[in-house]
This record gives structure tokens, C-alpha cells and sequence, in this order.
């Protein structure tokens, strides 16, 4: 068992030449033993620069280990000359030790690749790892603060820092966000003056999860009754950024019409990230309806319309209008219908019919020839011969089955009643529609009047005042048609036929989701799918998110599903508009897209003699690793990591961060970087500081003061120059050069350890130190008490 420590002794790294500003190449060794040498462990030692401004990797004070050393990793300062370091034991013999290590300015000679090169990772992402360059010397050794340009030659991605320095490793490095296209990226660190510039690094990008799928072709087609249509129905299903993915399941249904699906359910996209079907169309001619649908994609389902056309014209049979009677050399009621259809029924279009009077006279008042319609009907109005009896007319079309067919009327004496015509009209839900119905006879005969489907609700006083009277409900939206009818005394009548068109406007009568508030995660590609149901005459639809000062219109159907990565990490207003000729209902709800990190707040505070001190506090952590301090002298300018290390997470939440490498008089702009476990980084907004100039030189009372064995002295340059800070004794002789060197303007701090410029401890005593920076001198007392 070791005794109490009795002395520390310098082991290994004295004496060391290394490039300014970079690591030397071993690392500083003291040992800590009893008086029988036995190695103490657990023994703090503090190592301190004395001279030259470097720095030490690691954080002090340094535990020994079991053998008793303590060891560090000594950076040397940016200017070429001496450096000095100690190590303290404070009551151990030997204490301190001290350390003397020589920088050099060097020259640059050679750049090589370290470590990112031949990563994969889902475009638009960043990769995982930096992409990360290192300059050396001849020699090999580092070289610190060359400026590497990381420049990028295929694809459009991103590169975090496109410029940077060399650290005191020697290394440059950016991290590398890639193309959202999939495919090959290539940066290149440029370092032109350097032999190996460029480095060139090779990135891929592959397809993200599955996250819309898209209309590509085949929609809109026709095709004749009990055929295939000639193109296959093709969805492509992409990532987040538009690239194709293969390997996802498609269900192609049909919801209406007379056609099936050829394929077996589900089908599968290809390398192309698309999928078809093939359609075959039934026998009952109309619009077919098929929906490819997969999953909670956006877009889906998607709608594909298809018309079956009929086939050749075959059949022709009477539809209506014959066996009528009428006054002489007046048009019938009812004009004379033919109806054409297919092999399976279907009416055929544009198919001309021949009619012509064979019997009676008179006229046929739309022509000889009268093409079907779309529902193959062709009509002809016939007003008879001046004389009472028998008319025939007939109707042809050669080749097809039933033709001719043979029409016949009667004509009378009898003037028929005649209507006054009505209008078709439109009339709004639960509004009253109301007109009066009048018909008149040559004759004078006495007239009785009727209706014929009369809706739900409607009224016509048919023995008074002919007055059609309606309040139409809401479930009676739509197309209706009335027909009134008036007779003679003596077998005479006529028939009028009215549309009225029921209209409403649109009322929302369920939402969901039913919350108006949500919040949804970036990084967890989350989603909410949003559906209205409304009533209303011919409604159509549309979705717009609102965000900051921007919209988009995202859907026209009575969904929308929005996908978190998506959208932008802020508040989005998801508003859905229903709306037809008469009017237009509406809701929204609120979405928060969220970040794996959420900030509270993000604060700057310049501390006097340290630097800049930045706070965070955040109220939600998901994955994150830890934090990154980027710096740039403008708002939207570039902007560099400061820390050395990342920042870790911790439970607390709660975060600082010294940035000591501030310049007095300068304006600073600071984002913080989250990273997550996956090397994704996300930035928040910047803030601003402002370092201001010290408005005169001052030398600070050193404080602890009484001190033992070390104090701190504090003190300010308004402008740039050389300065010097001596220490002397009451005798006046110096005892300590603690600087002497050129300084830029602003705040520092120097501590003295209490010992000579030969590194031994100087008595109790009174000590003064001057400070001189051009024509400033001050000079202040202390006392050291031991």
C-alpha cells in the first residue's frame, strides 16, 4: 500500500517541436509517487498554459491512473516561438513541472482524404459521417488554418460548411446533405495549391420510405363494349422528394361501371417505382370507375375514368310517340321516338335515321334524317295532314333489325288544348318555388288540369288557380321532372314537361379528425389523414395548408393526408373549402410540425474577459445526440461550427456553451444544431450579439488578492498594439514577464502562478504589475501570502 503523495516528476513530452496551432504528437507525461516512489492513482493534477495561448484537450484537473501517471494532449498556440505549460500537485515535491515546446510556422504541401468517402444513405439526407480532408507538411505533420473549399461536382446537394480551415489536427470537414434525386453525389475538397487537391468523395443516394403515389398513364381511355382497353391503367409510387420506389403493394378495384381487373391483387411496383393493371370492359356501355389504392400514401387512392363505348348499331325499336291522336295540321304531343341500340342493349350514338310520311300527309318538322343522340334516341316532331283520319309515317335505317318501323296517328277535328310553355327553373333548398300553369283551346272547350309526378311536399291547385307550389328538403336535392297535363271534353289533351333543379349549398355535416389541434414529428415521417363529409348539389372540394406567408393547394377530393416530412417544422393551418354554384362552407384545423428538438429558449450573453456565453433550454428531445454552435458574421451568411466537440445531450435540458474565440467590436450571428442518432441535422433561427470594443485600456485588480499560489489579472486594449505585463518586487526588480506580445483589441485574462521567470516560487510578500500597451501605462499592487 503506497504511502501519502510525496512528488511528482516529469515523465515524457518536454521539449517538443510541433506546427502552430496543431496537437503535438505525444502527449505531456508527469507521475505521481510516495516517498518510496510507489505510484499514487487517483491523484488530480492540473495542467496550465503559461505561454504561447494554446490549449489542452482534455478537460482539467487530470486523475492519475493505477501506475500514477497523468497525461494530456498539449495544443500549441498560433504563433510561431516558445511555448510553456506546468503541471500542479500543489504540496508535492516537484511541483510544477514544468513543459517548453517550440511552433513553428510551417508550409503546406500536401492534402488526402481521412474518413465519409462511399456513404449511402436516403436522398435528400444528410450522410452520416463527415466527409473529412487532412493538410500536412512535408513532413506529415498537420497544418493548422488552411482553408479547404469542399465544392460540389455531381448533383445538387448541400454541403454544411463549404469553406473551412484546418483544425488542430490538421483536418477539414463538412458534412454532406445529399441530392434528393437518387443517384451519385461527388464533393470535392479543393485545396489548390496542394498536392492530392482535389479529394474526391463519392456519395449515394437510394429511395426513402414510400410516401405518394401519383396518376402516369392510362386514364381517360374507351373502348367498345366486351373489349380490353388498349393501354394498362400505371400509378408510380415515389419517396418524399419525387424518386421511385419499388417493392410497394397497389390494389386496382373497380368501384362502378361494367369492367374487371385482369390482374390478381395486389400488384407491385417495379425498379420504376410503377404499377399497372389491365382493364377488361364489360357489356353494359357507361363510365367506369377504378381506384388504385395503397395504403396512407398521398394521393391515394387514385381515380382512373373509363368510358364503355357501345358497339355496332344493330337493333332499332320504338321507344315512344306512336298510336297518338291529334287535330289535323297540328304537331302531335309527343314527338315520334326510335331507340338504337347494340347486340347487349346499349343505345348507339350517331346513327342517322330516315323518316318519312307514308299516309295522311303533313310534315315532319326536324328533318328527314335525325341522328341518335348518346342515349340512341332519334326524335322527330310530326304535324299531321289537314284531313281527320289515318297517318302513317315510317322510320328506316338499312341493315339493322326491326327497320322499318311504322308509326300511325289519327287526326280529328277537335283543337286540343294548348299550354302556355313553362320554363325549366332552379330553386335553392327550402326556398319556395312557385308559378301558375295556363293552357288554351280554340274551341273554348272546358279544360281539366293534372300533374304527374309531383315531388314530396308539392302542391298544384288544379281546379282554382293552377298554382304549382313547392318548398323543396334538403334530402331533396337534385333533378326533377313535372309533367302537367290539361284535357278537353272531348278527348283532347296536351303535356308539358318541367325540370326543376333542386340546389343546395354546401353544409359540412362531420370532420375528422374531430381535435382542430395536432401535432405531428419531421423525423418520424408521421401522418393525419383529414376527411369531411357535407351535403350539397354538386360539390367539389379543396385543401389548402397554410404556412408563415405561403399556401398550397394539396387535394381536391373530400380527403388529404398530410405527411410530416413534408411540410416545414412550424404551425401549418390545414383549411378544407366545400363549394358549388350557390355557395361555400369551410374548416380548418392546426398542425404543429415538430422538430426532434424543441427550443424554449436560445440565448447570447457577452461576458467580459471570456467571450460570448450561450444558454439553451428545450422543452422536447427525441433522439437527439447533442448540439452543435454554428457562427457567421451575417444573418444569412455562412456559418461555421465553433465547438470542437459536439455539445451532449443531457437530462437536465438545460445548456451553455463559452465561445472564447470572439473579437472585440465584431457582430456575431449564432444557430444551434441538433443532431440525431441517425447524423440528421436540424438548424434553428439565428440570434445576434454584438461584442463591444472596450472604450479605453484598463489593467483589473488581480483577483484572489491576497492570493496562493496563483491569481488572475484582467485587462482591456480599446485598440490593437503590443503590450507587456511585468511583474516587479518593492525592490522594483522584475520578477515575471507574463506577456509580451502584439494583441488585438479587447478583454483578456492572465494568471500568474506565483513564481520567477526561472519558474521558482517567489516569497510572501507586496509584488506589482505594470501593464504598457503604446502610451498606456498602469500599475497595480498585490500580495501573496503563502
Amino acid at each position: 500500500v503506497p504511502l501519502d503523495p510525496y512528488r511528482i516528476t516529469l515523465e515524457d513530452g518536454d521539449n517538443q517541436t510541433g506546427n502552430i496551432g496543431t496537437i503535438l504528437a505525444n502527449p505531456l507525461v508527469v507521475k505521481v509517487t510516495d516517498i518510496n516512489n510507489n505510484p499514487i492513482a487517483n491523484f488530480d493534477v492540473e495542467f496550465v498554459i503559461t505561454k504561447g495561448g494554446g490549449s489542452f484537450v482534455e478537460a482539467q484537473p487530470i486523475q492519475t491512473n493505477a501506475d500514477g501517471y497523468a497525461s494530456v494532449h498539449w495544443i500549441l498556440g498560433q504563433a510561431p516561438g516558445e511555448n510553456r505549460a506546468e503541471a500542479r500537485a500543489p504540496g508535492l515535491d516537484g511541483s510544477p513541472v514544468n513543459f517548453i515546446a517550440t511552433g513553428v510556422e510551417p508550409t503546406a504541401t500536401n492534402i488526402a482524404m481521412v474518413s465519409g468517402d462511399g456513404q449511402t444513405n436516403i436522398a435528400g439526407r444528410m450522410v452520416a459521417q463527415p466527409l473529412v480532408v487532412k493538410v500536412t507538411d512535408a513532413a506529415g505533420q498537420p497544418v493548422w488554418g488552411y482553408p479547404v473549399t469542399f465544392e460540389i461536382e455531381v448533383g445538387e446537394g448541400t454541403v454544411t460548411t463549404p469553406e473551412d480551415v484546418t483544425n488542430a489536427y490538421g483536418y477539414a470537414s463538412t458534412y454532406f446533405r445529399l441530392d434528393k434525386t437518387v443517384g451519385t453525389n461527388v464533393v470535392k475538397a479543393v485545396a489548390s495549391e496542394l498536392s492530392g487537391s482535389p479529394v474526391e468523395f463519392t456519395l449515394y443516394g437510394i429511395p426513402g420510405p414510400a410516401a405518394m403515389i401519383e396518376l402516369e398513364a392510362g386514364d381517360g381511355q374507351q373502348g367498345q363494349v366486351n373489349s380490353t382497353l388498349q393501354n394498362p391503367l400505371v400509378v408510380k409510387v415515389t419517396d418524399m422528394y419525387g424518386n421511385p420506389v419499388e417493392n410497394v403493394e397497389v390494389n386496382f378495384a373497380v368501384v362502378s361501371g361494367d369492367a374487371s381487373i385482369v390482374e390478381s391483387q395486389p400488384r407491385i411496383t417495379d425498379q420504376n417505382g410503377k404499377a399497372s393493371a389491365t382493364v377488361n370492359l364489360g357489356t353494359t356501355a357507361g363510365t367506369v370507375k377504378i381506384e388504385a389504392s395503397s395504403g396512407t400514401l398521398e394521393g391515394s387512392p387514385i381515380v382512373f375514368t373509363a368510358k364503355i363505348t357501345s358497339g355496332n348499331a344493330t337493333n332499332m325499336e320504338i321507344l315512344s310517340g306512336n298510336s297518338q291522336s291529334g287535330t289535323v295540321d297540328r304537331e302531335l304531343v309527343f314527338p315520334l321516338k326510335v331507340l338504337v341500340t347494340d347486340d347487349y342493349g346499349n343505345p348507339v350514338a350517331g346513327v342517322p335515321i330516315t323518316f318519312v310520311v307514308t299516309e295522311g300527309g303533313g310534315d315532319l318538322l326536324n328533318g328527314q334524317v335525325v341522328v341518335t343522340d348518346e342515349n340512341g334516341i332519334a326524335a322527330n316532331r310530326w304535324k299531321l295532314g289537314i284531313n281527320p283520319g289515318y297517318n302513317e309515317a315510317m322510320a328506316i335505317k338499312s341493315g339493322l333489325n326491326g327497320s322499318p318501323l311504322t308509326f300511325t296517328a289519327t287526326g280529328v277535328t277537335n283543337n286540343y288544348p294548348v299550354f302556355a310553355e313553362i320554363n325549366d327553373t332552379t330553386v335553392q333548398k327550402e326556398q319556395v318555388l312557385e308559378f301558375s300553369v295556363t293552357a288554351t283551346d280554340d274551341d273554348g272547350d272546358p279544360l281539366t288540369y293534372g300533374v304527374r309526378n309531383l315531388p314530396d311536399g308539392a302542391t298544384f291547385d288544379s281546379t282554382g288557380t293552377r298554382i304549382f307550389r313547392w318548398l323543396p328538403g334538403s334530402n331533396q336535392v337534385g333533378k326533377h321532372t313535372v309533367r302537367f297535363v290539361v284535357y278537353d271534353d272531348k278527348g283532347g289533351f296536351d303535356a308539358e314537361d318541367v325540370v326543376i333543379t333542386v340546389q343546395a349549398p354546401p353544409v359540412i355535416t362531420d370532420h375528422y379528425p374531430v381535435d382542430e389541434s395536432h401535432t405531428v414529428y419531421w423525423d418520424r415521417e408521421d401522418t393525419i389523414e383529414f376527411s369531411v363529409q357535407a351535403t350539397g348539389s354538386s360539390l367539389e372540394y379543396r385543401w389548402i395548408n397554410y404556412w408563415a406567408d405561403d399556401s398550397l393547394v394539396v387535394s381536391t377530393t373530400n380527403t388529404y393526408i398530410l405527411r410530416a416530412v413534408n411540410n416545414t417544422p412550424e404551425l401549418h393551418t390545414i383549411k378544407v373549402e366545400v363549394f358549388n354554384d350557390v355557395g361555400m362552407a369551410s374548416y380548418q384545423w392546426y398542425v404543429s410540425v415538430e422538430t426532434p428538438v424543441q427550443l424554449i429558449s436560445f440565448m447570447a450573453e457577452v461576458v467580459q474577459y471570456q467571450g460570448v456565453k450561450l444558454t439553451w433550454k428545450t422543452k422536447v428531445e427525441r433522439d437527439n445526440v447533442g448540439f452543435n454552435i454554428l457562427r457567421s458574421t451575417s444573418r444569412n451568411g455562412h456559418y461555421r461550427r465553433v465547438n470542437e466537440k459536439i455539445v451532449p445531450a443531457n437530462k437536465t435540458r438545460n445548456y451553455r456553451y463559452l465561445d472564447r474565440t470572439v473579437k472585440a467590436g465584431a457582430v456575431y450571428f449564432y444557430k444551434l444544431e441538433d443532431v440525431d442518432f441517425r447524423g440528421d441535422k436540424t438548424q434553428h433561427d439565428p440570434i445576434r450579439v454584438e461584442v463591444p470594443r472596450p472604450d479605453k485600456c484598463q489593467l483589473s485588480q488581480n483577483y484572489p488578492n491576497p492570493f496562493n499560489p496563483e491569481t488572475n489579472i484582467n485587462y482591456k486594449l480599446s485598440k490593437s498594439g503590443r503590450v507587456s505585463i511585468r511583474i516587479y518586487n518593492l525592490l522594483g526588480q522584475q520578477v515575471r514577464l507574463l506577456v509580451d506580445e502584439y494583441k488585438e483589441a479587447g478583454y483578456y485574462t492572465i494568471k500568474w502562478d506565483g513564481k520567477n521567470n526561472y519558474g521558482q516560487e517567489v516569497p510572501s510578500g507586496v509584488y506589482y504589475y505594470q501593464i504598457k500597451a503604446d502610451d498606456f501605462v498602469q500599475t497595480k499592487r498585490m500580495v501573496l501570502l503563502r
